[in-house]
């Protein structure tokens, strides 16, 4: 892996979304912190900013295990509540080699960025169905407006959150683990569309990231760095439903019955970690997910999590070759690919009960044309005997 960028003062760039850069000096890297807040300037679209007081005139000054500084940190506000300066809290659990987990949060009262170290498993899934971090993370970090962030990096971002996965020789992960993933978020719903504010925002996460996930490496006793991410692939905007190619997938088709319900979709970028496909109704808005994870690391920390779900399923190439279930709501099937483990699911996030068939009859045909489009065919799904 490559060194970081070299210098971060030049990359303080404008945007329209951009409420102001915070640094926080935390002590001992576990204490709170609060400390005057630099000075705002809005004026034709660009931001300036202002280091006055406390941290903010220490270009040392980091946080969240000594991975950011106040420059890295583009935290997004609503221009129109911004009054008197606040004061800047940073909190912060580093993690350890023993126990790959923290925490960092860093607010100025209306802007908050929180930063996550974890491992998603789904150990606890044959006790609790569902009930694990691995899929619920899933849910909210595979979506079909994140982007991959390309090369070597095994992470997605979009204009509210990021997250980046450390290499296995960092974090070695168990059977039913995955890998240690670093992930950050700020307030406020996401930007839709496919304009420049969107990409500001998921570029400099991105970014953030990327410089947090190198943090962590080192903190753990880790060597190497990841690179920053460059030239992100523009956002994607939703597009009407191609009821004969449903979300651009050759093979897979959308049923007549359905065809007037399912008006939009918006698929994800190829390649990376995941791809996910939104299906959209023009009352509910986003209604039905598909999503495919190839990332095998992640693929295996949602292994469990289908038991209890309901109808077993098995690859017809053989039970080793491939398993799930299919339940009203969400179906996991979980293949063994030339690349090694692949994940494939399906959500209802709104559920209705004119959509209640919709899985049963498109599930499997979901699978094994996408199966044949990662290059992991033929592949083809049936009831568990």
């Amino acid at each position: 892996m490559t060194a970081d960028a070299e210098g971060r003062e030049g990359e303080r760039g404008p945007g329209m979304w951009w409420g102001r850069l915070a640094r926080a000096l935390p002590q001992g890297r576990r204490a709170l912190l609060a400390a005057g807040l630099a000075g705002l300037l809005i004026g034709a679209g660009t931001v300036a900013w202002w280091e006055e007081a406390g941290p903010f005139q220490d270009g040392s000054a980091r946080s969240c295990w000594d991975s950011l500084t106040g420059a890295d940190l583009p935290l997004r506000a609503d221009r129109e509540k911004w009054g008197e300066a606040q004061d800047v809290r940073a909190e912060e659990v580093a993690p350890l080699r023993s126990s790959p987990t923290g925490h960092c949060r860093i607010t100025d009262g209306w802007n908050t960025l929180r930063v996550r170290v974890h491992q998603p498993s789904s150990w606890q899934a044959e006790i609790k169905p569902v009930a694990a971090d691995s899929w619920p993370w899933t849910l909210t970090h595979v979506t079909s407006d994140m982007t991959w962030l390309g090369g070597e990096l095994r992470g997605m971002a979009s204009s509210t959150r990021a997250w980046l996965a450390l290499p296995a020789s960092c974090a070695s992960p168990t059977a039913w683990d995955g890998p240690v993933i670093v992930d950050i978020s700020i307030g406020g719903e996401e930007i839709r569309g496919a304009d420049e504010e969107y990409r500001t925002v998921r570029d400099s996460l991105a970014r953030t990231v990327t410089r947090v996930a190198n943090g962590t490496m080192r903190e753990l006793g880790c060597d190497g760095e990841f690179p920053l991410p460059e030239d992100l692939p523009d956002p994607i905007a939703g597009e009407r439903v191609s009821p004969e190619r449903l979300c651009g997938i050759e093979g897979l088709a959308l049923p007549e019955e359905y065809q007037e319900r399912f008006v939009y979709e918006r698929a994800g970028h190829d390649g990376g970690p995941a791809r996910s496909c939104e299906l959209s109704t023009p009352v509910l808005g986003e209604a039905v997910r598909l999503t495919t994870i190839e990332d095998p690391g992640i693929a295996r920390s949602l292994r469990g999590a289908e038991h209890g779900l309901g109808e077993m399923v098995v690859a017809d190439q053989g039970y080793d070759r491939g398993r799930g279930e299919i339940g009203p709501r969400l179906a996991l099937f979980h293949a063994r690919c030339q690349t090694g483990d692949v994940t494939f699911a399906m959500h209802h996030v709104i559920q209705t009960r004119e959509h209640r068939g919709l899985t049963r009859e498109v599930f499997a045909d979901y699978v094994e044309a996408e199966a044949e489009r990662i290059g992991c065919g033929p592949l083809t799904i049936r009831p568990a005997d």
